[in-house]
């Protein structure tokens, strides 16, 4: 599939008002499923962000999302919902648990990051040994390569990413 298109499927995915609708649920039907609902829909929608390595679109979905749920609340709050969320008001409800989503998924992101790079370092007596390091270490072949020498200030530290697709 085009990769615009799937951009645009998913901010139409993270255009729905999901923490309105789960406000809304919890008035209407007096339940918390909603909220489940809502964990759900942007546990899916992350995984597929992720899955496609999009991060503009996490960032600008997610900021719709909070957008058309504050303006789905202007629209139809009334009184009751401030008296239903107390000791927030509608509003303040709204922010908060647009803040908790994207904190949660922002962690989800960053704990990913974590386990999908390894940072190694080498050890210092190889270094030590004229400052430079060799891949003497490499398996002896017929035709072995040229060694390749690397200055000590790059060799001391390097990061390794390991995709897992």
């Amino acid at each position: 599939m085009n990769k615009v298109i799937l951009k645009l499927f998913l901010i139409l995915g993270y255009s729905v008002p999901f923490v309105f609708l789960a406000m809304n649920g919890d008035i209407t039907h007096n339940t918390m499923f909603f909220y489940l609902l809502l964990i759900l829909a942007f546990g899916i929608l992350l995984f597929l962000t992720l899955k496609f390595k999009d991060y503009t679109v996490l960032i600008i979905g997610n900021l719709i999302s909070i957008a058309s749920s504050f303006l789905f609340m202007q629209h139809y709050h009334t009184d009751l919902w401030d008296w239903y969320f107390k000791p927030f008001s509608a509003t303040a409800f709204i922010s908060t648990i647009s803040a908790l989503v994207v904190a949660v998924q922002l962690l989800i992101v960053f704990a990913i990051y974590l386990i999908t790079t390894k940072t190694t370092v080498l050890p210092q007596e190889k270094l030590e040994e004229d400052d430079t390091l060799t891949t003497d270490d490499a398996p002896k072949s017929e035709n072995p390569p040229e060694t390749k020498k690397v200055p000590a200030e790059k060799a001391v530290k390097y990061t390794e990413f390991n995709y897992r697709d």
